[in-house]
């Protein structure tokens, strides 16, 4: 019985902190959230697309409040390449997959 007991003991004790964790969640949530002006909720700088050029060195498309930029990026700065006003779907082809044509079994 003693083994039951203790398990018991436990099992309520770990219930109750993950009780407590989860009203810390929730309270944190509901007022944290609208205090600290819900940064996570709205993001204003979206990244669209990336493409690595080599040695730290790559190329954004970032859409920035309904305006679509074109950025350079390197390990030490940031550089403007070009900027749409409109809002174009920026997407980035990718090439179907081929299979090579190399000794089928039939």
């Amino acid at each position: 019985m003693d083994l039951l007991d203790g398990l018991l003991k436990t099992g309520s004790a770990l219930a109750i902190v993950l009780a407590l964790v989860v009203l810390a969640a929730l309270g944190a949530r509901r007022w944290l959230v609208p205090v600290l002006g819900a940064a996570g909720a709205r993001q204003s700088v979206r990244l669209v697309s990336s493409l690595a050029l080599g040695g730290r060195r790559n190329v954004l498309v970032l859409d920035v409040q309904g305006r679509t930029l074109v950025v350079g990026a390197t390990a030490q700065s940031l550089t403007l390449l070009t900027e749409f006003t409109e809002h174009h779907a920026a997407t980035v082809p990718v090439a179907a997959p081929v299979m090579p044509d190399v000794g089928v079994v039939r």
